[in-house]
């Protein structure tokens, strides 16, 4: 399988040839963590409080099915989830691309080496993959 920096670069390859700058912000913050994960609690505990409600309007056939099918569901976000974590960079990766990038930005003149080394600063500071 693949490196995730193997694929985020293939990604961005794939989309240049078609025309497209990748626009996808990589990035999660805690809030919406928080509330990917807060709505996959509600789920659980919200089937928990309707089991009796199901049983007794609908049926047994809906506990029956619809529990494992919300369930297998449940467990296909979490691997969503789990997948999108991955391809998170580590912060020395991330600390080690972005100053191989500023190096490239400074040979080639698009930046000066004092905002070169204020960079740096920044990304070993910044919380980026930590």
């Amino acid at each position: 399988m693949p490196s995730p920096d193997k694929l985020l670069t293939s990604d961005e390859e794939d989309l240049s040839r078609l025309g497209y700058a990748q626009q996808l912000l990589r990035e999660m913050g805690g809030f919406s963590n928080f509330a990917i994960s807060f709505s996959v609690i509600s789920i659980l505990t919200g089937a928990v409080l309707l089991y009796g409600y199901g049983l007794r309007l609908a049926g047994p056939i809906v506990n029956t099915v619809g529990w494992p099918l919300v369930s297998v569901m449940t467990l296909a976000v979490a691997a969503s989830m789990a997948e999108l974590a991955s391809l998170y960079p580590t912060h020395k990766a991330f600390v080690a691309k972005y100053n191989k990038a500023l190096k490239r930005a400074v040979k080639k003149g698009w930046i000066l080496k004092p905002d070169a080394k204020l960079n740096k600063k920044w990304a070993a500071g910044s919380g980026i993959g930590g």
